[in-house]
């Protein structure tokens, strides 16, 4: 029932859904609505795989999308300084809606790879196609693949895993792997800087050493489910950039201990290690 009613004033701007995401981006107060705005993510990433027309196109473009994409960019206003006398501390009071946002991205990435998987061949991975001839959904994904792009190169500590997870179910499921190959090419130097900054961390001994260490493995977890993508040898640069992982002391390292424990995520959508924790 609750469904059914939601369906019926989804797409009214006045209405109980679409009015939690846009009063909170309206709103001037942007530590006041955080919670509201998380919820609505929250929300979105429920609702959008069970009941994926329940927003019109105009909706998911003017309100719904931007909405996304503004909860996964980071707020300087709510970024806060707390001084504890002998030293300070940052506290980035967005990281909770980030993940929200980061969880609904993904639901709008699958959907939309899944609507365009007809489109997407390996041969079209590496052309240039002509906007006349690329579905609204092919558009809609090429989007929020560049926004997931943009977290997976700035993101910290447990957004970066989330992200780097993202990846990997997006590459476990036949409907939607095929989508990775337009942005392979892209992602070694959009990430470089990243993992050059989380190596040089992962060499102490604290615990800002092993979560480095932690976002490190879903990395190679990540390129390495990129390549078992039917039609990935396609993607010259990535697979080039994958040989230089291998020839990273530490991440050849993670790899061989993920492949001999098989824990790798599989064609099926599911990770095969019994022990990995969902953050």
């Amino acid at each position: 029932r609750v469904i059914s009613r939601l369906r019926g004033v989804a797409n009214e701007p006045s209405g109980p859904l679409l009015s939690l995401i846009t009063e909170a981006d309206n709103n001037q107060n942007s530590l006041e609505m955080v919670p509201v705005r998380l919820q609505g993510m929250v929300l979105l990433a429920d609702v959008l795989p069970k009941h994926p027309g329940i927003f019109n196109a105009a909706t998911m473009d003017s309100i719904v999308l931007p909405a996304i994409y503004k909860a996964v960019t980071p707020d300087p206003k709510l970024v806060r300084i707390v001084n504890f006398g002998p030293f300070t501390h940052r506290v980035d009071d967005g990281i909770p809606l980030r993940r929200a946002g980061c969880r609904a991205l993904g639901t709008m990435i699958m959907m939309t790879a899944a609507a365009a998987s007809s489109t997407i061949t390996p041969s079209a991975a590496t052309a240039v196609t002509s906007t006349k001839t690329v579905s609204r959904n092919s558009a809609t994904l090429k989007d929020c693949l560049a926004r997931l792009l943009t977290g997976l190169a700035e993101y910290d500590g447990d957004e970066a895993i989330l992200a780097w997870r993202i990846v990997q179910d997006i590459a476990a499921r036949p409907s939607t792997s095929g989508a990775l190959l337009l942005v392979a090419n892209d992602l070694p130097s959009r990430i470089l800087n990243k993992i050059k900054t989380l190596l040089k961390a992962s060499k102490g001994n604290d615990a800002a050493a092993d979560r480095s260490r932690d976002i490190l493995r879903e990395c190679v977890r990540a390129f390495y489910s990129i390549t078992q993508i039917p039609g990935a040898g396609c993607c010259e640069s990535f697979m080039d950039f994958f040989e230089r992982v291998k020839q990273t002391t530490l991440l050849n390292a993670m790899l061989k201990a993920m492949l001999s424990s098989n824990d790798a995520v599989g064609r099926d959508g599911s990770s095969s290690s019994s022990s990995r924790r969902r953050d």
